[in-house]
């Protein structure tokens, strides 16, 4: 018997994510491998920690003019993700030693250090990143999310990551925003739903990997650890684009879904279908319209969960969020 493919179709305000774009960029730092971010509450400032001390500072404080105003090392280890309380910075390491350390930075000194939750010998239990939402850390593995008592060090499991490789973590309103590379020029920052960690929206950032990730407010700033810049960002914008239509027009979708631009001129498509972690599984470049059949670019059925169909027309880029059943 033939299956039936369902779909259920959020369309994010029909509708769609616009792209992050640069707004400014930072000369090369003198802090090499920047990985992760902290911003400094009621100041222009954000701390950054390297993935390459030997050659440089653990940490250095920066505004947001690009001057260095702070810097020290402490020890010859790679930190990788990085939050800021409001007296003390905390940052983790992965390989052997996978810790989260609580750094003084009146004494310059660690103060106090925990393991870090599910540490395995494995890479992926790494702490890529790491937030202060005003009472706990929040830490994103390439496994889970954690919530951990800054006092003692326990923590809880608050949800699946759907990252394999995430960058890194910063919180808005509580909610988890991670920077994602998926190869050279596929690089994501993802807004995730903080009770199941399954992707909210998919904002794309061409060709600068999101290593560290900080919020001032108004605005993302990430860091770059394969050009050591730093950039402060525009967006993301959400755009309310009427000018494609889904058929059929239902939450509940049976066997194919079309997408069609409304301007019937001869106008090129350009579209990518995306997994959850933003892994490109087929590409449609056509005339009018497109059809998937939620098969993947050599005509394989694909597993069920959430999709992105990313829609590229006169330079206008949106995104439809897709779940796929049987």
């Amino acid at each position: 018997m033939k299956k039936i493919i369902s779909f259920i179709i959020t369309l994010i305000s029909l509708n769609l994510f616009a792209d992050f774009s640069v707004s400014y960029q930072f000369p090369s730092l003198p802090l090499k491998n920047p990985r992760g971010m902290a911003w400094v509450s009621g100041s222009n400032t954000f701390w950054v920690s390297s993935n390459l001390p030997d050659s440089g500072p653990n940490f250095a404080l920066f505004d947001i003019y690009g001057n260095l105003l702070d810097s020290f090392t402490l020890t010859d280890k790679p930190f990788l993700g990085l939050a800021y309380d409001g007296y003390y910075l905390w940052a983790g390491t992965g390989g052997i030693d996978k810790k989260i350390y609580k750094i003084d930075l009146t004494k310059r000194e660690f103060a106090d250090s925990f393991l870090v939750p599910g540490a395995t010998l494995d890479d992926i239990t790494s702490p890529f990143g790491l937030a202060f939402d005003g009472d706990s850390l929040w830490m994103i593995s390439g496994l889970k999310i954690y919530k951990i008592n800054i006092i003692d060090g326990k923590s809880r499991e608050v949800a699946s990551s759907p990252l394999e490789m995430p960058q890194d973590l910063e919180l808005v309103n509580d909610t988890p925003w991670v920077g994602h590379s998926v190869c050279a020029y596929t690089k994501y920052i993802h807004k995730l739903n903080p009770t199941d960690g399954t992707i909210i929206e998919s904002h794309l950032i061409k060709g600068i990997t999101p290593s560290g990730i900080t919020y001032d407010g108004e605005s993302f700033w990430i860091c770059n650890i394969s050009n050591n810049t730093i950039y402060k960002l525009n967006g993301p914008q959400y755009v309310n684009d009427d000018s494609f239509e889904i058929y059929p027009p239902s939450i509940f979708l049976i066997d194919k879904i079309i997408i069609k631009y409304k301007d019937y001129t001869n106008t090129k498509i350009n579209v990518e279908i995306q997994d959850i972690s933003g892994k490109v599984v087929k590409k449609f470049n056509q005339y009018n319209e497109i059809m998937w059949d939620g098969t993947d670019e050599y005509g394989r059925k694909l597993p069920d969960g959430i999709y992105f169909v990313s829609l590229n027309c006169k330079n206008s880029i949106n995104k439809i969020k897709i779940i796929k059943m049987k």
